[in-house]
């Protein structure tokens, strides 16, 4: 996990390099028996949090930006606000190399 390049690639330098850290700790990983032992938390909570505010934010982005109907606005909405898309974000960006998730989790998703 190489924090100084993930916030370059994001663009984004971190006050508390904690959060990052944990930001890129999959919830499998806790349970790997070589996992490093200062990895005590995983990123659901923060991912919990991040999606809301992501939402809020486009919302109101799109929201200020299209004069359409709510049923349009939202689904705009779920097509920028999900796991696909934000995947493919989050590998152009590197993330998916930082990531510390579980051998079999990864085998599962593709990566391995």
């Amino acid at each position: 996990m190489d924090l100084v390049r993930v916030q370059k690639n994001i663009g984004y330098y971190f006050k508390d390099i904690r959060l990052l850290r944990t930001a890129l700790v999959h919830r499998s990983y806790l349970n790997e028996k070589d996992k490093l032992p200062e990895i005590t938390e995983h990123n659901e909570r923060l991912e919990f949090l991040g999606d809301a505010v992501l939402e809020l934010i486009v919302t109101e982005y799109l929201y200020l930006r299209f004069n359409e109907p709510e049923g349009y606005l939202t689904s705009l909405r779920s097509a920028l606000v999900n796991y696909k898309t934000l995947g493919k974000i989050g590998q152009k960006l590197g993330l998916d190399e930082e990531i510390l998730i579980s051998k079999g989790e990864r085998e599962e998703v593709g990566q391995g």
